[in-house]
């Protein structure tokens, strides 16, 4: 975090579409902009934070919303301590930017297919 490095696995940068990535990079970078804790010393307030301001960052520079949320949905939902509930984080960062559920479900089915083709 102190030198602003973000490592990709090389698996995930040819399965992860570019419209993720945008969020991806729009979260972290909010942890550096905004000082919001690092990597392994976060919380759950923390990284919901950093989703809002990411998507803030990554929907400025013209990439969707409703489709990096309905791709989030397709992965497991995972839990620490430190990063809270990944479907608990969308939902709120779907209610924070008045995203509609239906709208979620419908990306969510398309992520799906995508990840069965790629």
């Amino acid at each position: 975090m102190d030198d602003c490095t973000i490592y990709v696995h090389p698996v995930a940068a040819t399965k992860v579409p570019p419209n993720t990535w945008a969020f991806l990079f729009g979260h972290e970078f909010a942890h550096f902009t905004e000082s919001l804790g690092s990597h392994s010393a976060t919380n759950p307030s923390n990284e919901l934070k950093a989703d809002i301001v990411g998507a803030r960052y990554a929907m400025a520079a013209g990439y969707r919303i409703e489709a990096f949320l309905g791709w989030v949905l397709t992965e497991p939902d995972q839990q620490t301590a430190s990063h809270g509930s990944l479907h608990q984080r969308v939902q709120a960062i779907a209610a924070h930017f008045g995203v509609p559920q239906a709208v979620i479900q419908e990306e969510t089915r398309r992520a799906l297919r995508y990840r069965a083709t790629h």
